[in-house]
């Protein structure tokens, strides 16, 4: 859900800004815009009955988290998708930026797709150890 608005920030401001004379992302009615059509896809995605996992609140979450967005490049939002998706059991993801390719464990799908080179293209299974892969990994990078 935070991609969906992260998204809709990105896209919608050039839309609106046309069509209503607004002069930055700031402004009150673009956000109320933001929100409309955050909140009409939101609740059509709710009722479709797809799955949102949202994101745990424990040290070693947070931990994952720090580990994935260090290792991989990766912003606080995008460490959050990752991280989530990981500890719920789950490695695939479809987003419309490229940030997720750099993720060697996961599978992403959308307009990145076609610009990822053969090894990040392959798909990869599930597997519990990548948690503890992504940890060995990090610590390795720390010793």
């Amino acid at each position: 859900m935070a991609e969906l608005e992260h998204i809709l920030h990105n896209n919608l401001y050039e839309v609106v800004k046309g069509n209503n004379n607004i002069k930055n992302k700031e402004d009150i009615n673009y956000r109320k815009i933001v929100d409309q059509e955050y909140k009409r896809i939101s609740n059509a995605l709710y009722k479709s009955g797809i799955c949102f996992i949202e994101p745990l609140q424990d040290q070693e979450y947070s931990d994952l988290r720090h580990a994935v967005g260090t290792l991989y490049g990766l912003g606080s939002y995008d460490s959050i998708h990752v991280t989530s998706m990981l500890v719920s059991g789950e490695n695939s993801i479809a987003a419309v930026d490229g940030h997720f390719i750099n993720v060697p464990h996961i599978n992403s799908y959308g307009p990145s797709w076609g610009y990822q080179n053969d090894q990040n293209s392959t798909f990869k299974e599930y597997s519990d150890e990548i948690i503890d892969d992504i940890f060995d990994e990090y610590d390795s990078l720390n010793s």
